[in-house]
């Protein structure tokens, strides 16, 4: 019924993952709580990096537990969907600016991907009767 509630799971540990790995880097940075990229398949050996693939993660998560309370609260159908539509959208648009591994015009593209995800979501929580509540179904 809320199989995408899956997909924030999995993204969340895909993400910390891709942490280890050290494949999809975030741009350099000077922060207090950079990580170095030693052990990173990035180009920059040796920099201090943005750490956002942990970032990503803490968002899926959030997001994770965000969707759960809603199923809790027996939220209208198609709610979920659009927020979760909504939550990766902003996700995607803010991490894409700190990833260091994108030029310019890939960046642009991936933002305009991600805004139209949220616009996505927007409209399909405008389109979802509010009277549709989620209800328990037996299992046999």
């Amino acid at each position: 019924m809320h199989s995408y509630l899956h997909c924030c799971y999995y993204i969340f540990v895909g993400k910390l993952a891709c942490a280890l790995a050290g494949c999809c880097y975030g741009a350099l940075t000077t922060i207090p709580v950079s990580i170095p990229s030693e052990w990173s398949l990035s180009p920059l050996k040796g920099a201090r990096i943005h750490p956002l693939q942990f970032e990503e993660a803490i968002a899926f998560f959030a997001l994770l537990i965000l969707s759960l309370v809603e199923v809790k609260r027996r939220c209208a159908r198609g709610k979920l969907v659009s927020l979760y539509f909504v939550g990766v959208g902003i996700e995607r648009f803010l991490s894409i600016i700190l990833r260091g591994d994108l030029r310019h015009t890939e960046q642009i593209i991936f933002q305009v991907f991600a805004f139209c995800t949220i616009i996505v979501g927007i409209v399909l929580s405008f389109g979802t009767p509010s009277t549709a509540r989620i209800t328990k179904t037996k299992h046999r």
